[in-house]
């Protein structure tokens, strides 16, 4: 028997077509580039040029269509990060350190679920990070020491993964409680900030010493306040915490008579004049010694009534009759504006309402008759205008 055995040959043809980066990855390249001045850095090789994969400091995945790795430092990157570089699909790691960017972080960088590593320190970023709806479940490291970041840190960057939290060299003002989240570690780094024990008491478990929170910035706010001699004042130092010790100065020599946040002073003399400040320590976050901002006392026998003072050429213009005690606002605002006038203490506090309507005169009389003899401001805020 005859048997015919046919044999089909397949022939594979190689290819020299590469794999194609995904539009999504690729446009948000693109931004980067254009948008924080891609031509002047100081290496930019093959950038919009070349194939993706050979662009300097881009790693692809495997397959060669989605970015995997972004490594830019010390790169000469200016101005600020598109909000597109929240686009990327499979990324890991974005490291843009020892740059020059500005500006708000985009908060659609908070959206990257895949990313591990995160390197924006030694920037000039500034503001709030607003993601306080951030999704980085793999997210270990985390960097933005060397920037002007401000405000509150959100709770939500945090993670059971979390290795290192670098904060320092900031102005934060406020960092949750992670306690139940993170493990004592020398890596979360909150020095150079301006945060008080507020902050630093709930994590005091997740510090190993000081070079965790070490040089917090100076609390509360300065001023300068005029008094009348015979008269009293109290000055405020309360900071955030539960186990704070208070220990007040004047012109820098400490006042061992008074350990309370609050510094009563009665029947002021003249050398009671002089600068007010106080030490703040904790007996629960230790090594670290917190300053109140100082206060300028200045210690007079008596007020001299205020002349009239332009305060806004052509727009406000405010002046005091010391005779009937009324203080008068010439207002130079249409009519129908919207005005909300008040009178505050030099401390902020205000004291009373003076208008609040829609303007149908350009000047505002209002009687002072019972108001004690002192310093004040007046606030006046028309829209966004004040």
């Amino acid at each position: 028997m005859k048997t015919i055995v046919s044999i089909l040959l397949f022939l594979v043809f190689g290819s020299s077509l590469q794999a194609q980066v995904v539009y999504q990855d690729s446009m948000a390249l693109v931004d980067l580039y254009n948008l924080t001045g891609g031509p002047n850095w100081i290496n930019h090789t093959n950038w919009l040029t070349g194939p993706v994969s050979s662009w300097y400091g881009i790693t692809l995945n495997p397959g060669g269509n989605t970015v995997t790795d972004i490594s830019l430092n010390c790169n000469n990157l200016t101005e600020q990060l598109p909000s597109s570089i929240g686009d990327f699909i499979f990324i890991n790691s974005i490291s843009l350190s020892g740059n020059y960017l500005t500006g708000h972080i985009p908060e659609e960088m908070g959206n990257l679920t895949t990313l591990f590593d995160l390197d924006l320190s030694i920037n000039q970023f500034s503001g709030p990070l607003l993601w306080d709806n951030a999704n980085l479940p793999n997210l270990e490291f985390f960097y933005l020491n060397m920037n002007n970041l401000n405000g509150a840190f959100p709770a939500s960057l945090i993670n059971g993964v979390i290795n290192v939290i670098g904060l320092s060299h900031n102005h934060f003002t406020f960092i949750p409680d992670y306690s139940s989240q993170l493990t004592m570690s020398y890596n979360f780094y909150l020095q150079y900030n301006n945060l008080d024990f507020g902050s630093l008491e709930p994590n005091s478990v997740l510090f190993i010493g000081p070079d965790n929170y070490y040089a917090q910035d100076s609390v509360l706010y300065s001023f300068d306040t005029t008094v009348i001699q015979g008269s009293d004042l109290v000055l405020h130092s309360k900071a955030g915490g539960t186990s704070n010790l208070y220990l007040c100065t004047h012109n820098d020599v400490d006042m061992l008579g008074n350990i309370d946040s609050n510094l009563v002073m009665n029947n002021i003399s003249f050398s009671d004049s002089g600068w007010y400040s106080c030490n703040i320590n904790n007996t629960v976050i230790t090594n670290l010694t917190l300053h109140r901002k100082k206060i300028h006392v200045h210690v007079v026998d008596s007020i001299t009534p205020v002349v009239p003072v332009v305060i806004r050429k052509d727009e406000i213009r405010i002046s005091w009759d010391n005779g009937e005690k009324i203080l008068s606002l010439d207002l130079g605002f249409t009519a129908g504006t919207r005005v909300q006038a008040a009178l505050y203490n030099i401390q902020g506090k205000k004291i009373r309402d003076i208008f609040r309507g829609n303007l149908n005169c350009q000047t505002l009389r209002y009687p002072l008759g019972s108001i004690q003899t002192g310093l004040y401001m007046v606030k006046v805020e028309t829209g966004k205008q004040v």
